[in-house]
């Protein structure tokens, strides 16, 4: 079994903030270092350069970079043109950074990025291909860097225990065409799109009585929801699926439990018990 590797004493890293113009860059730049380093004024387009600010806690340095706002610069206008360009090359200033620290992303400078049309990574210098799948290299004799670590555990259950009130595993997850609650994803439509479900086996939607379609109440330890049911042939009984993509229509999270793995800081969002229940009919119009 490999040895750990020793903790660093001390950590640095860069942050770039990034946006448009006159959103508060500057103003959560000034917030993040705790003293004024950056013009704040309703005009928009004042920080023409990029501006560094430094905050020190504990054992870490990070160094923020206060950015000119990303817009599309008018032709001829070269001072649009300097500004937008310094504001990208503070972001490439941060990626830099990082890629001195992680060898995995070492190779990926915006360079090749932009001449290959993207990198799979690991990618461990500037000659390297990358990788089809990450960590490849553990498949290769012999083992090219350092093994990974093995550490065995305990097997210990879910805080969150199934009982006789809340007898159903609730487990939360992703969909292929969305990304966690959609900041990055909900602004581009797709073909594979559908709206918040709490998915459940046939076997389930029948002891319930319930059929595809219709709303339920789903209740666990913290909180309660209302979502419709999407009968899922591919779920064993005892265990349903819900994701996180659609937070103002259904509030996932309202059931999830705030426990956390000691070892990885993982939080236990995939472990949760429900109770689903059949909503009352709704009473006729008069």
């Amino acid at each position: 079994m490999a040895e750990p590797l020793p903790e660093p004493g001390t950590r640095c890293g860069f942050v770039a903030i990034l946006g448009a113009p006159n959103v508060g860059k500057s103003t959560l730049l000034n917030r993040l270092v705790g003293t004024k380093v950056s013009i704040v004024t309703s005009k928009v387009q004042t920080t023409r350069r990029r501006i560094l600010g430094i905050t020190v806690a504990g054992a870490a340095q990070l160094v923020f970079v206060d950015t000119p706002g990303i817009f599309a610069p008018r032709p001829g206008r070269q001072l649009e043109q300097a500004m937008v360009r310094a504001a990208w090359r503070g972001a490439e200033d941060a990626w830099n950074e990082l890629r001195s620290l992680s060898p995995v992303h070492a190779g990926m400078s915006y360079a090749r990025l932009e001449a290959l049309g993207g990198i799979q990574w690991p990618c461990y210098d500037e000659n390297h291909p990358g990788e089809l799948f990450l960590h490849s290299r553990l498949w290769e004799d012999p083992v090219p860097g350092n093994r990974a670590p093995f550490v065995p555990v305990e097997h210990d259950p879910p805080v969150d225990r199934l009982d006789d009130d809340f007898p159903i595993r609730l487990t939360t997850g992703r969909r292929l065409d969305s990304y966690n609650t959609g900041v990055q994803s909900a602004g581009y439509t797709s073909p594979l799109r559908r709206g918040e479900t709490l998915d459940i086996s046939p076997e389930d939607a029948a002891a319930i009585g319930v059929v595809d379609g219709e709303r339920v109440c789903v209740t666990s330890r913290r909180g309660q929801i209302e979502a419709p049911i999407r009968i899922d042939e591919s779920l064993r009984p005892g265990l349903t699926f819900m994701t996180l993509h659609f937070q103002d229509d259904v509030a996932t999270n309202l059931l999830t439990i705030d426990a956390w793995d000691p070892k990885s800081g993982t939080a236990e969002f995939k472990a949760t018990a429900i109770r689903v229940e059949k909503l009352p009919a709704p009473e006729p119009v008069a």
